[in-house]
């Protein structure tokens, strides 16, 4: 099911028999990755007919599609290109099959690997098309650790300082409110990327809302007497600020 609202997202293809995907892929993996495509309901093969150009503007009408897979040590990277778009916009993603005492039992651990690994590809390409047109979206995760401070600067947090590593984000969707879970003072930013933000940007990210905190002229100083590290939260896609 979610890949026939991930590939309906790019073009008609409710209904995946009317897509096709070129694999690329090392021979030695050809078993695991077509097995992988064929769990997902995608049809491996040529375009039933020559893709045309879409404008980039057009985020509909994708229907040939393209993915390579490559290992990179104990992982895989998973590409998903559209045969209508520029080699240049593409998702990516890297994924880790779970390690099995048996090894009888390895080659359907990496095929199920793909097949996660392709779906979230599709979506990513998705992602990439929207932010090339100055359309994206994007979830960051928050987590500032307020266990241990004193009570004026768990209020300090609360009402100043992670509201103002908020302001920070173009917002888009609902407005949240934090929440604090086993010491850390939560919540989660929707938002529009920054033209020069990486795809893999959290420490990125952890950085830009260091600088934002620290020094004399910072944006959004500290509570008084409390040192911070920003650290990418790398599990739940967010940046996490240890405060003591």
């Amino acid at each position: 099911m979610i890949w026939a609202v991930l590939l309906a997202g790019l073009g008609p293809c409710a209904e995946l028999a009317n897509c096709t995907a070129k694999l690329r892929t090392p021979a030695a993996l050809l078993p695991q990755a077509r097995a992988a495509l064929a769990g997902a309901r995608l049809p491996e093969g040529e375009p039933k007919t020559a893709p045309s150009a879409i404008d980039p503007k057009v985020l509909r009408g994708d229907k040939a599609f393209a993915i390579e897979i490559e290992p990179d040590g104990e992982a895989f990277v998973v590409r998903a290109l559209s045969l209508h778009r520029a080699p240049s916009v593409f998702g990516r993603v890297k994924v880790t099959p779970q390690a099995l005492p048996n090894p009888k039992h390895q080659a359907k651990a990496v095929e199920i690997a793909l097949r996660g690994g392709i779906a979230r590809a599709m979506e990513d390409l998705s992602a990439q098309l929207a932010e090339a047109v100055g359309q994206g979206r994007r979830v960051l995760k928050l987590s500032v650790r307020v266990s241990g401070l004193s009570a004026p600067a768990r209020q300090f947090v609360a009402e100043t300082f992670l509201p103002c590593l908020k302001s920070q984000f173009d917002l888009l969707g609902p407005v949240t409110e934090p929440r604090e879970v086993a010491g850390y003072l939560e919540d989660e930013v929707e938002y529009a990327p920054l033209k020069d933000e990486p795809r893999d940007s959290l420490d990125w990210q952890a950085k830009r809302l260091r600088d934002t905190s620290v020094g004399q002229k910072a944006q959004c100083p500290l509570p008084a007497k409390v040192l911070a590290t920003f650290n990418p939260d790398t599990v739940n896609r967010g940046v996490i600020v240890e405060l003591k």
